[in-house]
């Protein structure tokens, strides 16, 4: 990051900055290395590991997203390219679940974590989004899985997953009573281990590293730390 301007705070000289440098680095130890050498100022989606080592050395700050952990999923279209109807159009390679099962089958996740990622602190059970209590039925669910968000610009179900059993499952989820929520995510997740309209590989924790010289940085909802960069500034 570089200082454009500066400016003085109380005791503190704080200094803008116009530019930012992305720099790709081989594994996630020497991320770890750089930012606790100073050598960094944000590092996105770290481990429980790196997590202990920045709270030890101290230079560095944690900084959790509420939703507290991210997904890598692979995404296979149900639908026939330029299609949207995976029952009229059907894709015609992922619309058949045993493919879908042996594309599962054949990713070497722990090869991928610990040969390429150079980590295997990311491969936590990867579970659905609604797993757990409280059960909620939030937007995020509808846009993923219903059918109606399979239309463009209409939600998120970029897959074109269409199933009317899950449909009306997501429609019940909406109840005040937990326990009727509960039996009703149950139910749908039974239906997205047998069908994988999204293959599940792993999952890390949603948070980011940062260098303790930054100032005004917000962990946001979104995985991106540099949601809100334009009010970060730099602490002399």
């Amino acid at each position: 990051m570089e200082a454009a301007g500066t400016g003085r705070q109380g005791e503190r000289i704080l200094a803008d900055f116009d530019r930012v440098y992305e720099r790709i680095v081989p594994d996630v130890a020497r991320c770890q290395e750089m930012m606790l050498q100073g050598e960094a100022d944000v590092d996105f989606y770290i481990t429980n590991v790196a997590i202990d080592a920045f709270k030890a050395a101290g230079n560095v700050k944690t900084s959790p997203a509420p939703y507290g952990r991210w997904l890598t999923r692979l995404f296979p279209n149900h639908a026939a390219r330029e299609q949207v109807d995976p029952v009229e159009h059907p894709h015609p390679v992922f619309s058949d679940v045993r493919k879908r099962e042996a594309m599962h089958m054949a990713i070497h996740v722990d090869g991928i974590l610990s040969g390429v990622l150079g980590t295997s602190d990311l491969h936590l059970p990867c579970w659905t989004e609604f797993y757990s209590e409280p059960y909620k039925c939030g937007i995020h669910l509808w846009d993923y899985w219903y059918g109606d968000a399979l239309e463009p610009d209409h939600g998120l179900n970029v897959v074109r997953w269409s199933d009317e059993e899950s449909d009306a499952l997501l429609d019940e989820s909406w109840a005040v009573d937990q326990e009727a929520r509960k039996e009703a995510f149950c139910k749908m997740a039974e239906i997205l281990d047998e069908e994988l309209p999204m293959i599940w590989l792993w999952q890390g924790l949603g948070a980011a590293g940062y260098s303790e010289r930054l100032d005004g940085v917000v962990m946001n909802p979104k995985p991106s730390i540099t949601r809100n960069i334009a009010d970060w500034v730099i602490v002399e």
